[in-house]
Order: C-alpha cells, then structure tokens, then sequence
C-alpha cells in the first residue's frame, strides 16, 4: 500500500525481506503431536489444535479421521501377528539346534539356525554391534549321530542244504526226496531260498514252479483254463483270502488250476499223431519254458528283498528248481521211451506195446494230479514218481500183465486169420506126389479141442471162436472132445434135442467124479 500511494516500485528482495520480518515463528510441537499432524506444519488438525488449546477441547468435539479409526481396528491383528511370528521363530531355532552339525575342522563358521537374525562376521566371530543388535551367538551345536546301517533280512548268497552233485538217495522211495519225507517241515526248509518262512511267500515260490507234466500243455500258473474238472485245491480259498489281504507289493500268484484234467499232459496224446507231436513240442518249449520261469523267479524273489546274484545261485544250486529240471528230464524220456516201442514194431496204434506203456503211466500221473490237495504235493509227487518209474526203464508190473494179455490175444487172432484161410483156400491139391489125395481135403479139426467130430455133430465150422468147448480150458476140452461128441450124439437120435451146454454140464461133472 505504500509502494502505491509514494508510487515507487518495492524490488523482489526487499519483498523477501519484508516477508520474512513478518513471519510468525513457528509452533513447538511435540513428537506424538508431530505424527498426527499434517505435512502442512502452517496448518495444525483439529485433533492438534483441541490439545494444544484445551479450552477448545473442552468446547468443542469433532469426530476422529477414517485412518484413525482403520489404525484403532487393526492394532491388535498386528500385535497377535508379531506375537505369533516370534512364537514361530524361537520353535525354528529349537529345531535347527537339533537337526544342525558343528563346524568341520577346517575352519568353517557355525551354522546359524534357521529363523535366526544372528549372521556371523567374515572371520566366523560375532562382533560387539551383533551382540548388541541381536544378542550373543549360538551355542555350539553337537556332532549330528551317522544313520545306522541296516543289516539286509535276506541273504546275499545262497547256501544250499544239499550239494549240486549229490544224487538223490530216495530212489524207490516215492514218500522222499534225498532222504526228506514231503510231508514233512523240513522239504519246505530244503526247497526254498534261506530266510523264506511265511506261508503267503513258500506257496508263491511253488505257485511260481512249471507243471512239468502237463506237457505239451500248458504247465505255468495264469491265463485261462476254462473247463472244470476234479482235483481243485482243498486250499484255494485260503489261499484266496491270503492273496486278497496281502501288501499289493507281494501278491501272491494264485495256480488253482493244477488239479483239472485239462492239464494232464499225457491225455492229450490219443493217437500215433498225437505222440509224434508231443514228442516234438516238448523239446521245442524246453528253452522257452525254463527262460520264463527265471523271470518269473526274478521277479517275484526281487520284490522279496533277494539280490540278483543269489537269486540266480539259487536257481542253479537250490533243489526246487532242481527237481523241475529233473522233471522234465524223466518226463521227456518217458515221451521218447513210448515213442521209441511205437517206431520198433508194425503193430497197430490200438494193439501196440506203445499204448500200454501210455496208458499205465497217464493213468498214475492223473490219480496223483486229481488227489492232491496242493500245487506244491503235485510237485514234489510227481517228480517222485517219474524218478522211479525211470529208474526201472518206465515198466511195472501192470505194463507186463497187459503186455502178455495183449500178446495172447494177438497170437490167438493170428490163428483164427490161419485158419479162416485155410478154410476159404481148402485142403492139398490132387496130383503127382500127393500123399493125402484120397483124403478128405477140408479141414476137420478146430485149434481148441481137435476133434472134428464135435464140430461135425453141433453142425459148426472147425475154429476156436465157434468151438463149443472154448471156454473150458485146453487141456480139458482135447481130452473131453470125443466123449462130449458121442453122448450130444447119442442124446439127439431121432426127434429128441438137448443142448450141448447140457451135455458139456454132464460130461464135466463126471469127469469130476471119476
């Protein structure tokens, strides 16, 4: 205003000067009153003011700001929150003092545990500004215990019960093999790996075995056999029920199929074709055959704990797997023993000594498959006697029983066919040199009895098969001949008719008597 009624013009620094004459100092304000103050310290809160003044605060009443109230509501979120944050932290460093190791003896620094603010200077000591920041350093921590080595449950190496090159001395005996009942405790001991005890794992093993004579069928456990038959397992169900609550890991292989009669190998074999391809099958399938089951043993004694390394010693050493080699060796030597009677003579298929041999033998091997009440008895007793049965060249005494019968049956058809010809053909012809040409030229005297007469009288030709006397012995009937021939004669004069059966019935009687 002054500037303007002298009209002189005020320079920029003198209106600095002025205004900085004019300034009201500022006001003191205290810390706390600082922090509830705007960024304008020119112009104070109404909160700032009613405490500086406190008249005005007695006065007057203003409603407190939005961010005073958000820092009202969420103060004690921030206090539990830091509560539980240094909960946290002293529970992780409890834990790294148990989990953490000293320092190496080459020099480096303690490890800090975790959660820990405590950092350790570049020489591995805590200086005085740490300690006073963040407290002393940890103590040392003691030398973490080495984990325990665990001593495996199964065998690294296999040790055999019985040496490799020991035959068995149970030839004969067929409730034994090398002088052990199979009945008893002690096969299992002997047939299965070292450290094997529970039944689930045994009858996996044996489950695991080929049927060696079921060739040139079927002969391992799985897949499908449809038809049914005798001999099922009296212990499937158990065995189910074992299967079904055992670890996933270890399920037993279940064979309850053994016992069918669809798995009888010899039965298969009905005819000379038949044989000459089982004959071939079973030497085709042998490689294959004993390259699964060491896959399968692999396999499921792996999962068992066993190395590789003894699982193919025990393969080669054990007796389980020893007797299915033996097996198949006698089982295959029985194939070939029948096949070889078969190629020596021209008899035909149905009267061969081959069929007999076939016959006796199939007959056993399916009583022993259809009575067994285990795939491991099935084993066990069918090597036992395929052993046997080879140590006497697979002939019994049944095999020579029907081998006489067929024999004589043989010899008596051969007659019959002699005479049967003779009979068609007639007697010797009449000329030059013919002793017999005033003789009767047709044959009058049957192989049996040799009494034309007989024959002559009953009216039948002069063969054994219509002799009225073929069921008596021969001896009787050559000696009795002529006598039962006049009485039947002399019986049947005229109208009278009696039977011949009659007349034999007397004529023995009295011979008899006599």
């Amino acid at each position: 205003k002054k500037a303007r009624a002298t009209g002189r013009k005020q320079t920029p620094i003198a209106r600095k000067k002025k205004l900085r004459k004019n300034k009201p100092p500022p006001k003191q304000v205290s810390i706390e009153e600082g922090n509830n103050t705007s960024k304008s310290p020119s112009k104070p809160t109404a909160a700032t003011a009613r405490k500086l003044d406190p008249e005005l605060s007695a006065t007057t009443t203003t409603a407190p700001s939005v961010l005073d109230t958000v820092l009202m509501k969420i103060q004690p979120f921030f206090v539990k929150l830091q509560e539980s944050t240094e909960k946290m932290d002293r529970m992780m460093e409890q834990q790294a003092l148990q989990e953490n190791q000293t320092p190496s003896t080459t020099g480096t620094p303690n490890m800090i545990p975790m959660g820990s603010t405590n950092l350790p200077a570049a020489n591995g000591h805590y200086d005085a500004r740490t300690i006073e920041r963040n407290g002393p350093a940890p103590p040392t921590l003691p030398t973490q215990t080495p984990p325990a080595v665990i001593t495996p449950t199964r065998p690294t190496t296999y040790q055999g019960p019985i040496p490799t090159y020991q035959q068995d001395g149970s030839k004969g005996d067929s409730d034994k093999i090398h002088e052990i009942e199979i009945t008893s405790v002690e096969i299992d001991k002997a047939m299965m790996p070292e450290a094997m005890t529970k039944n689930a794992e045994i009858n996996g093993t044996y489950d695991r075995a080929d049927d060696i004579a079921a060739l040139p069928g079927k002969t391992s456990p799985g897949g499908g056999d449809s038809e049914s038959g005798s001999g099922v397992s009296e212990d499937v169900l158990t065995r189910l029920a074992e299967t079904l609550g055992s670890d996933n890991s270890k399920i037993t292989m279940l064979d309850s199929g053994y016992g069918r009669r669809n798995r009888h190998g010899l039965g298969l074999i009905t005819s000379e074709d038949t044989l000459l391809d089982a004959y071939k099958q079973c030497y085709k399938k042998e490689e294959v055959l004993f390259k699964n089951y060491r896959f399968r043993m692999m396999h499921y004694l792996g999962r068992l704990g066993y190395t590789s390394s003894f699982i193919d010693d025990y393969l080669e050493r054990g007796l389980l797997p020893r007797i299915i080699r033996e097996s198949f060796l006698n089982y295959t030597a029985l194939i070939g023993k029948i096949m070889f009677k078969w190629n020596a003579t021209a008899d035909p298929w149905e009267d061969s000594e081959a069929l007999v041999i076939l016959k006796v033998h199939s007959s056993n091997l399916l009583d022993i498959r259809t009575n067994c009440n285990s795939k491991k008895m099935l084993l066990l007793q069918n090597y036992a006697y395929l052993r046997d049965a080879k140590k006497k060249g697979f002939v019994n005494d049944t095999i020579t029983e029907k081998n006489f019968e067929r024999q004589d049956r043989r010899n008596q058809r051969l007659r019959d066919e002699l005479e049967a010809v003779k009979a068609i053909k007639g007697g010797p012809k009449e000329g030059r040199g013919n002793p017999h040409k005033d003789q009767d030229p047709s044959p009058k005297k049957c192989s049996h009895c040799k009494n034309r007469d007989l024959h002559i009288a009953a009216g039948l030709e002069h063969i054994k098969t219509v002799c009225p006397l073929k069921d008596q012995a021969g001896s009787w009937a050559k000696a009795a001949a002529g006598k039962v021939a006049a009485k039947y004669s002399n019986d049947n004069k005229g109208e009278k008719t009696r039977p011949m059966e009659e007349v034999i019935k007397e004529v023995s009687e009295s011979w008899a008597k006599s």
